[in-house]
C-alpha cells in the first residue's frame, strides 16, 4: 500500500529531487532524505536516535542539512516504508523494513502546501488565531468537518505556523463517499 519513495514538493528549492524529511524508528539510527537523489540514508554521525521533542527534531533537521535554511518542521501527511535501518554502533544494516510517519523539514519562509482539488471535490479551510496546534489536532479537525458534510478527507495542510510542529490552521479537500473508490482506483 505504501510506496518506499515518496516524493513531496521541494517548497521551490531549485536544484532538490526530494523535500527535506527526517525519520525515526526508535532503536534504530535516523535517517534523513538526501535531497539529491531521493533516497533515505542513515544519520550521518552514527549516533543520533528516537529524538523526544518537537525542538530536538528541528535542531536534528539543522544538523542533517546544514546547507538548507530550516525553519520549522511538520508531521508528514502520509507514513512512508523506509529499509535498511541501522542500529546503533553497527555497520551492517537490516534490509527490514518499517512503516513511520517522518517528519518534514520546512525550509525559509512558510508557504502553505499546493493541494489539488479533482472534480466533484470541495477546497476547505478552518483558521483560529486564538489557539495554536499540533498537526494531529488540524488534521482531526479537518477530517470531522469532511465527515459533517458526507465527505472523506482527501488531502490537507497545515496554515499559519505558531511554533515548532503548531499551526492555528488547516486547508484541506473533501471528497464526496461514493466518490472516494474512484480516486483508489486511478
Amino acid at each position: 500500500m505504501f510506496s518506499s519513495y515518496f516524493q513531496v514538493p521541494t517548497d521551490g528549492n531549485t536544484g532538490l529531487l526530494a523535500e527535506p524529511q527526517i525519520a525515526m524508528f526508535c532503536g534504530k539510527l535516523n535517517m534523513h532524505m538526501n535531497v539529491q537523489n531521493g533516497k533515505w540514508e542513515s544519520d550521518p554521525s552514527g549516533t543520533k536516535t528516537c529524538i523526544g521533542t518537537k525542538e530536538g527534531i528541528l535542531q536534528y533537521c539543522q544538523e542533517v542539512y546544514p546547507e538548507l535554511q530550516i525553519t520549522n518542521v511538520v508531521e508528514a501527511n502520509q507514513p512512508v516504508t523506509i529499509q535498511n535501518w541501522c542500529k546503533r554502533g553497527r555497520k551492517q544494516c537490516k534490509s527490514h523494513p518499517h512503516i513511520v510517519v517522518p517528519y518534514r523539514c520546512l525550509v525559509g519562509e512558510f508557504v502553505s502546501d499546493a493541494l489539488l482539488v479533482p472534480d466533484k471535490c470541495k477546497f476547505l479551510h478552518q483558521e483560529r488565531m486564538d489557539i495554536c496546534e499540533t498537526h494531529l489536532h488540524w488534521h482531526t479537525v479537518a477530517k470531522e468537518s469532511c465527515s459533517e458534510k458526507s465527505m472523506n478527507l482527501h488531502d490537507y495542510g497545515m496554515l499559519l505556523p505558531c511554533g515548532i510542529d503548531k499551526f492555528r490552521g488547516v486547508e484541506f479537500v473533501s471528497v464526496i463517499y461514493c466518490e472516494t473508490f474512484l480516486f483508489i482506483q486511478r
